[in-house]
C-alpha cells in the first residue's frame, strides 16, 4: 500500500485474522469498535445514511452495528413538540436536559 494525500499512513490487515467474537458478537476484523456521529439539519437523510452504513458493515464485514437516535430519547422524555428555546445554547437548564438525553442514548 502506498501513502497518498487521502491516506498518509495506510495499514494492511493480516488476511489470516478472523472475525473476533466480543461479548456482543463479531466486532470487526481486528476487534476495533467505532462510533460514527451524524449531525445536521432535520430531514437531510442522517438516519437513512446511518442505517445504510449499518447494513453495509453487517453484510460485508460481519460487524455488530446499532443506530442510536438521541432525538427519540428526547421526544420520550420531554415530548414531541419542544419549543425553539429548548435548543438555545445559552439556556443552561435545557442544555443539561439535552445532555441527559445524550447520556441515555
Amino acid at each position: 500500500l502506498a501513502a497518498g494525500v487521502d491516506n498518509p499512513e495506510p495499514q494492511q490487515n493480516d488476511p489470516s485474522v478472523q472475525l473476533s467474537l466480543g461479548a456482543s458478537g463479531p466486532s470487526g476484523a481486528i476487534g476495533d469498535r467505532y462510533v460514527i456521529v451524524l449531525v445536521g439539519l432535520p430531514a437531510t437523510g442522517k438516519t437513512y445514511t446511518a442505517r445504510r452504513i449499518c447494513q453495509y458493515l453487517q453484510f460485508f464485514h460481519g460487524s455488530d452495528t446499532e443506530v442510536f437516535n438521541v432525538g427519540n430519547y428526547r421526544r420520550k422524555k420531554f415530548g414531541a413538540k419542544s419549543p425553539h428555546t429548548f435548543f438555545d445554547p445559552s439556556n443552561a437548564q435545557n442544555a443539561a436536559q439535552r445532555n441527559l438525553c445524550a447520556q441515555e442514548a
